[in-house]
């Protein structure tokens, strides 16, 4: 079976660095403005919630924060990307996105605000878990949406929203409770660009789509029991059922020598001595959370030489036309980085790295004429 999971049309303006994280970074793409990119590029953040350590990545993020995906060792076979038999749409593609018909979610039912001035924002919860949003922009910035029960319908909440340029976070069981989830967005009314990452960690599946999702449409559909499937045994966090970033984890010095993070080493190495495009980065002392986080002088600048490395350096990115169709090479000939893999599989066209926008693998989407902003979060589940 393919991999699935919905996007928009594709419409990049321009090349973006996003895939957040829950700590402050440095901005290398522009931060969320009005027309902008729900993203900017962070440099270094440790992991928001599980990880240990600060990372060197550079994920990118409309708040300006730097996510770096929970990257896992690139060696073992958990978390590969191409292994089932893929229904091509034209030749190259393996990991794609689903169409509209393909959604999952279940339907919204609470009407619309009368005459609304900005938004129309819809919240709905399918997760089997106790949701606290924190929304700027609606009554107390808050709302608890509670657990889906069998037999009942989902908890949802519609609102006449103002919008905003930065990020919409989810805490489980209390306002201050784990961070499990976010998404980063510049959103008001007539302007939706919106970004899911999965380049911290991997947590709960979301949808996000505008009111017409044949065009405006972002999202991961495997079911929540399903999402830790493949995650490399040392990044689960089994108590928060998330997938911890391997550029976090591996910033931790007490993890610097396991093999999640010396097995990527030699992948960078082998990337910089053999293609003429990385060259530049001969001589700078590679360390793992750099590498998986795409972050320091040379892998924070190298959007080609990161994505090499990360999705195999030997069939990836050598592409001139950066045709984003060309991906049934990735995670293919090891090393490369297995939690990328992992993250692509249960989640395909979701940012797992900082650069994954290179060849256009992410989850941002611009959602042209917007009217409605609806995020579902466990799209999939019963």
């Amino acid at each position: 079976m393919k991999p699935r999971l919905s996007i928009c049309p594709l419409l990049f303006a321009t090349a973006l660095v996003c895939g957040c994280s829950s700590s402050t970074s440095s901005s290398s793409g522009g931060s969320a403005q009005d027309g902008g990119a729900a993203s900017g590029s962070s440099s270094g953040s440790s992991g928001g919630n599980s990880a240990s350590g600060s990372s060197g990545g550079s994920g990118g993020s409309s708040s300006g924060s730097g996510s770096g995906s929970s990257g896992a060792s690139t060696s073992s076979s958990s978390g590969t990307g191409g292994s089932d038999a893929a229904v091509q749409t034209h030749p190259g593609e393996c990991i794609y996105p689903p169409t509209a018909s393909e959604r999952k979610a279940p339907n919204f039912t609470l009407p619309a605000p009368a005459n609304p001035k900005g938004l129309i924002l819809r919240l709905m919860n399918n997760c089997p878990l106790d949701l606290w949003v924190n929304v700027r922009g609606i009554p107390n910035n808050l709302v608890e949406l509670k657990p889906k029960q069998a037999g009942m319908a989902p908890a949802e909440e519609v609102y006449d929203w103002p919008g905003l340029g930065g990020r919409i976070s989810v805490n489980l069981d209390s306002a201050t409770g784990f961070n499990i989830n976010f998404l980063e967005m510049n959103a008001k009314l007539g302007v939706l660009n919106v970004n899911l990452s999965n380049v911290d960690w991997v947590g709960l599946p979301v949808e996000v789509r505008g009111n017409d999702p044949a065009t405006c449409l972002t999202a991961c559909y495997t079911p929540l029991a399903d999402m830790m499937t493949g995650c490399p045994p040392a990044l689960l966090d089994s108590t928060h059922h998330v997938c911890q970033a391997p550029k976090d984890w591996c910033a931790n010095a007490a993890n610097q020598n396991d093999p999640i993070c010396t097995s990527i080493l030699p992948a960078a190495t082998a990337v910089v001595a053999g293609d003429p495009k990385c060259s530049a980065g001969m001589g700078v002392n590679a360390n793992a959370a750099n590498v998986y986080g795409c972050g320091g002088t040379f892998w924070s600048a190298s959007p080609y030489c990161c994505a090499e490395v990360t999705r195999g350096y030997k069939t990836d990115v050598n592409d001139p036309g950066k045709d984003m169709t060309q991906n049934c090479n990735y995670y293919q000939e090891e090393p490369y980085s297995d939690y990328s893999a992992y993250s692509q599989k249960v989640c395909p066209f979701v940012y797992s790295f900082a650069y994954d926008d290179f060849n256009n693998q992410s989850g941002f989407q611009t959602c042209k004429g917007a009217t409605e902003m609806d995020i579902t979060w466990c799209p999939a589940d019963p």
